[in-house]
């Protein structure tokens, strides 16, 4: 691929730009006024505009990507800066590999991606993001509505009254799952969040079947959350998390609790194909009755039942 801004050597092969290296050694190698590379013989592409940031406009199939922006990115790779390429469409990943290696960069570039060693688990970056004001549960809840509300864009020309209950619904069973998953004091994902989701109980007498308790996550989590020293503030968050699973979610008439459950996946779903990531649906469980005895593993259900009492 010939670089229409790339100088030849005499051999044939493509020499890099001068421009950084000329950067780094003049007087001021910080310099917002250093040209990086001429649009003409009268125009510089300078430093400050690019730090500045660069704005392309055009109708559709305009060739914003393949033309204008491909130009500034190549001429940015081959100078040797760098930066952050987020990937929205298909193939784009691709493109900026065949950039990077067109400008023998492909050694610098660094891929997160499920599929990759490097990888962005998005509720653990929000959970640890600063500068959060009021509930960090309800930002990530916030958050992960707008993904898949983006992700579904189209699918629904408007919100009616029988669609709000159901986005309330399905906001409160995140709720408390995350409070759930974080209470446990365990690294956060989506991964845990939809097993917390679709292991809760169905029925009271799966909450007190102890093979229910072995093989549900959303047991387990609750369990050693209930061990864990918590803040007065997350002891009283969590133990709404816990009487929302344990009494209020199975509680629920089975077609409204199947509804919130069926959401709830669908939901999950967008979500994790929106960061690339596989989805399992739930394994259908059967209804078992237990017999209204606590066992000895049934303390996290003894002490939510206290509570809620």
């Amino acid at each position: 691929m010939k670089l229409p801004f790339s100088k030849s050597n005499p051999s044939g092969e493509q020499a890099r730009d001068p421009g950084l290296s000329a950067l780094l050694k003049g007087r001021d190698p910080w310099n917002l006024d250093f040209p990086l590379f001429q649009w003409s013989s009268a125009d510089a592409f300078t430093l400050r505009n690019a730090v500045e940031s660069v704005a392309i406009f055009g109708e559709l199939g305009a060739a914003k990507t393949t033309g204008s922006a491909a130009w500034i990115l190549l001429k940015y790779l081959s100078i040797g800066m760098g930066g952050l390429v987020c990937c929205v469409k298909p193939g784009d990943r691709e493109l900026v590999e065949a950039y990077a290696k067109a400008t023998k960069r492909a050694d610098s570039l660094i891929v997160v991606s499920p599929a990759n060693k490097w990888r962005c688990n998005l509720i653990g970056y929000a959970m640890k993001r600063p500068g959060i004001l009021g509930s960090r549960i309800e930002q990530i809840v916030s958050l992960l509505m707008t993904i898949v509300e983006a992700a579904e864009r189209g699918e629904r020309a408007s919100i009616g009254q029988g669609d709000k209950f159901w986005q309330r619904s399905l906001r409160q069973i995140l709720r408390n799952g995350l409070e759930v998953c974080v209470a446990s004091g365990d690294e956060v994902s989506l991964q845990m969040l939809h097993k917390v989701i679709t292991s809760a109980p169905r029925s009271h007498g799966e909450v007190h079947n102890p093979d229910w308790q072995r093989e549900s996550l959303c047991y387990h989590l609750i369990e050693k959350a209930d061990a864990r020293q918590k803040t007065e503030r997350g002891q009283k968050d969590f133990e709404l998390a816990a009487k929302y699973f344990l009494a209020e979610y199975p509680d629920m008439p089975n077609d409204t609790r199947g509804s919130i459950r069926k959401e709830a996946e669908a939901k999950e779903r967008a979500l994790l194909a929106a960061v690339g990531l596989p989805f399992k649906a739930a394994t259908p469980r059967r209804r078992r009755v237990g017999s209204g005895k606590h066992g000895g593993g049934d303390r996290a259900v003894k002490n939510a039942a206290k509570r809620a009492g």
